[in-house]
């Protein structure tokens, strides 16, 4: 991931197995381009949020060509292109969307990545996502390299938030445990090499997962 001036002065540490919630700010900033032709030059600039305002759940069909995304509804077909991130966060959010739900207030629990044997620079990125007391999407992954636009500035979690009650944080963390042991309950095989299906199934409080640390 490139980062701006303003962003390098706060490098990022990589992901926590915690609870994330999005940045609906940065993530509907992030810019698109809209296919109105086969000759790029009639492109037109647009944006996640301008994307998902339009269509929200009135589509009957996405197709993601990892750089590119063709939506199909009634109304006909709109196709959009951008950075593989922006692409993929937008596919998300209509995913989430179309089944009945806010992707801007629900969890998203980070639980693993995985690195190319192939590429020093190229993750991948897991999450599972929550919806008041239902997991809603149970893997949805976001891969970072050199050309794919990856921001973990738009996931924001509030670890750092002290609230008005002195037990808010000690229920955060019980919270956090709860749902990463009910997603792997069910699952007694997936995942089962990665380090919070080894700390949440041994009932293991979470720490700062230092290994999921990733330079930029």
């Amino acid at each position: 991931m490139k980062q701006s001036p303003s962003e390098a002065d706060n490098k990022w540490e990589g992901f926590e197995l915690t609870s994330y919630h999005l940045d609906s700010e940065r993530i509907l900033n992030l810019p698109l381009k809209e296919r109105r032709s086969s000759d790029a030059k009639a492109d037109v600039d647009t944006t996640v949020g301008d994307v998902y305002r339009r269509v929200l759940d009135r589509f009957d069909q996405l197709t993601d060509n990892c750089r590119s995304i063709d939506i199909v509804s009634g109304n006909g077909r709109l196709s959009v292109a951008g950075p593989e991130f922006n692409c993929s966060m937008l596919l998300e959010l209509l995913r989430i969307r179309k089944g009945g739900f806010d992707p801007f207030c629900a969890e998203w629990f980070f639980y693993a990545d995985d690195s190319s044997r192939d590429s020093l620079h190229h993750n991948l990125y897991e999450f599972f996502v929550v919806y008041i007391d239902k997991i809603i999407r149970e893997r949805v992954f976001f891969s970072d390299h050199d050309e794919s636009g990856f921001n973990p500035l738009v996931f924001q979690t509030d670890n750092k938030f002290r609230g008005g009650w002195v037990n808010e944080w000690a229920s955060r963390e019980a919270r956090t445990h709860f749902w990463f042991q009910k997603f792997y309950s069910n699952r007694p095989d997936y995942g089962s090499s990665t380090r919070s299906a080894q700390t949440f199934r041994n009932g293991n409080k979470a720490t700062p997962a230092s290994s999921f640390r990733k330079d930029i």
